[in-house]
């Protein structure tokens, strides 16, 4: 967690290292505490030092995705250049196939997930990227083995408990939201504000409806809408159903009109298209996320593949976004979707 001391920790172990018989050398991304005796270089001076650094280029790789096209441009270049030094870069490989799959190259995305494996089985990211990916495509048993394998590997990564909590939602297994959702918020140093959205999902997969609204009220003028708590007691009386859509398209207004900015933001339009397919609204539920511009790819897909978001997998715009993508000739290739199934050369979904 933040404040705990694992700097401080680090550099007390490189200190009581530090001997004269001793040659030290340290990769960091920053430098933060010089160390007399002790070579420290950051990931970029490493690269200027010298360009055949093949790990400095990997970390920069890593660092430089965040979602955007210059991100992904960035990324792409530094991983290639790690991969021309050294092809066993596990993390550079992953990197790539990331990039991939932005661009819907899904079986070349698939094949260099693999090859990350293959030079690396025990890295927790590697693993929690593949599992991510997996996701996004449907395969959510698959994704869960990779998630856990990144866990196994990595238990005190924030990134790897996130995404095992997020996956074991998809697949409808509350008691494992609930622990990693648990660990990821104590490794974040926050409780209040991290890990409780997967908490309160996991509530509703148990039917503690009450105990799912009550949680979120508490949340409501920070992260939540006020109107969420009422959609989610729904789930329980179907009376409370009334007035919901008017609210919700107040607060679609809101945040297309830049009104709910940030994690409130983010956390609110998750809301809108969890409470609009309990109720049935398809269409709003389609036509909402269809004015988010700019989605990358990962998630114009995660969004279909809930436990309980049949209703979307039967619309026509699911159908086509998979036949249009390519992601039914991945199925094919590598393996279907749980919540969907081969139907001659087209496909069928619970």
């Amino acid at each position: 967690p933040t404040g705990s001391g694992k700097t401080t920790t680090l550099y007390s172990m490189l200190s009581h290292l530090n001997t004269e018989q001793v040659n030290i050398m340290t990769l960091e991304d920053p430098v933060e505490y010089p160390l007399e005796m002790i070579r420290q270089t950051s990931v970029n001076e490493a690269v200027r030092l010298d360009p055949d650094c093949g790990i400095a280029w990997e970390t920069i790789a890593v660092l430089a995705i965040d979602w955007t096209k210059e991100g992904f441009a960035k990324a792409g270049a530094a991983a290639r250049r790690a991969l021309e030094i050294n092809d066993s870069l596990s993390k550079a490989w992953a990197t790539m196939a990331e990039i991939a799959e932005e661009e819907q190259r899904w079986s070349e995305s698939e094949r260099m997930f693999l090859r990350a494996l293959y030079a690396n089985p025990t890295d927790g990211i590697t693993n929690a990227m593949y599992a991510e990916t997996l996701l996004a495509r449907g395969r959510v048993s698959d994704a869960m083995h990779y998630a856990l394998e990144g866990y196994r590997y990595e238990p005190a990564s924030s990134r790897t408990n996130y995404l095992a909590a997020i996956i074991a939602r998809y697949l409808g297994e509350p008691d494992l939201v609930i622990k990693h959702a648990q660990i990821f918020a104590e490794l974040r140093g926050d409780t209040e504000r991290y890990g409780w959205d997967n908490t309160g999902e996991a509530y509703i997969l148990r039917g503690e409806i009450e105990r799912a609204a009550a949680l979120y009220e508490s949340k409501v003028g920070t992260y939540v809408a006020d109107w969420y708590p009422q959609c989610v007691r729904s789930l329980a009386d179907p009376t409370l159903r009334d007035g919901l859509v008017l609210r919700i398209k107040e607060t679609i207004r809101q945040l297309l009109d830049g009104e709910l900015p940030g994690w409130s933001g983010v956390y609110v339009a998750w809301h809108v298209i969890r409470c609009t397919t309990w109720l049935n609204e398809i269409d709003m539920t389609l036509e909402f996320i269809n004015s988010v511009e700019d989605q990358p790819t990962e998630v114009k897909f995660l969004l279909f593949f809930q436990k309980d978001s049949s209703a979307l997998r039967q619309t026509e715009q699911f159908r086509n976004l998979v036949v249009d993508s390519g992601l039914l000739d991945y199925w094919h290739e590598w393996g279907f979707s749980d919540y969907c199934r081969p139907d001659g050369d087209s496909f069928a979904c619970d």
